[in-house]
């Protein structure tokens, strides 16, 4: 058991500090060209639909069937929507930001992005306890990789109002935080947990699903174009079942 958690805490550790690597086009450049923008908003979302799809719905129905999985699907859109409205409760302070609406807008992306990363944790915990080889680490992989850009889309703002790029990584890495905490919570509810395998499916599939949904590609949209966001997705979900191909994960 304690050799589980250090692995689930390390996975998920590393795909929190994986969102500081976001800020780091910003040691190079003043700012991100919109092109790219988008295919990374876009390779992070394919990459998460498919993942959602293939590791998450499909190991779900398996296991537990269609009932289990749109409930658990269910109290996961309602957990992200839930945390959405908390977020203007939030009361951030950030150098060298004074003007409201600004404050206002950074807020709002700090606060979601931190808010979304419980059910990720969740779902990094949930893989690595469902006895499915491959399944943890793969999950964890992907939302490493999709951390990044959320680690950019954390960055731009914060930069266009002078914060400095070590403060920028320093709150992209904060945000995620709570994968490391959730996804060790997951495992300590094994034995309560494994019954409701099925719910736990869902919920981590309906919370990402909606993550993108309403806020990875509208952002995309908002700070790329909608062609390079659209191959990205593309992108992102072809990749994502080839490696699922490549470590041939069960049920393809």
């Amino acid at each position: 058991m304690v050799s589980l958690l250090v692995e689930v805490f390390i996975a998920a550790l590393i795909t929190d500090l994986a969102t500081g690597l976001g800020a780091f086009p910003f040691f190079f450049v003043k700012e991100i060209p919109k092109a790219y923008n988008g295919f990374a908003w876009g390779l992070a979302s394919g990459l998460m639909i498919a993942a959602s799809i293939i590791d998450l719905v499909i190991p779900g129905l398996n296991h537990a069937g269609y009932q289990s999985l749109a409930v658990g699907g269910g109290i996961g859109i309602m957990f992200f929507l839930g945390g959405q409205s908390l977020v203007g409760r939030l009361d951030l302070s950030f150098e060298d930001v004074h003007d409201a609406d600004s404050m206002t807008r950074i807020v709002m992306i700090l606060g979601v992005m931190t808010i979304h990363s419980f059910p990720e944790g969740f779902a990094i915990g949930l893989a690595f306890i469902s006895g499915i080889e491959g399944l943890g680490l793969i999950l964890a992989l992907v939302i490493a990789i999709h951390n990044i850009p959320e680690g950019l889309a954390i960055s731009i703002p914060l930069k266009a109002e002078g914060v400095s790029t070590w403060h920028c990584v320093g709150y992209a890495i904060l945000s995620s935080v709570p994968q490391p905490i959730a996804a060790v919570a997951m495992v300590l509810l094994t034995d309560l947990l494994q019954q409701y395998l099925g719910i736990g499916f869902g919920f981590a599939a309906g919370a990402m699903l909606t993550l993108v949904g309403l806020e990875m590609i509208p952002d995309g949209l908002e700070y790329g174009q909608r062609t390079s966001l659209s191959i990205g997705i593309a992108a992102g979900a072809v990749l994502m079942y080839l490696i699922n191909v490549w470590i041939q994960f069960p049920g393809l």
